[in-house]
């Protein structure tokens, strides 16, 4: 989970850029850096779905301690 906070910290960082570009070559970077960083927030999204997925056998009556303690970990 450590891994996923480091990594959205990451895009956040990235995303608060002023940067519009000067010039056309300029923006053609700037799409091709947002293709990317549209791709590692997918990556994300799949990490903190699989990171849902393994916490659910924590939250049902059936888990491990028995308390049927639940929480909704849907995002």
């Amino acid at each position: 989970m450590v891994y996923v906070l480091d990594m959205c910290d990451e895009v956040k960082t990235k995303l608060t850029s002023d940067d519009y570009g000067q010039h056309l070559m300029d923006v053609e970077e700037l799409i091709q850096k947002h293709t990317l960083l549209m791709s590692d927030m997918n990556i994300i999204g799949e990490q903190v779905h699989a990171v849902n997925r393994q916490a659910e056998r924590f939250t049902g009556p059936d888990g491990p301690d028995g308390s049927g303690f639940s929480v909704d970990l849907t995002i």
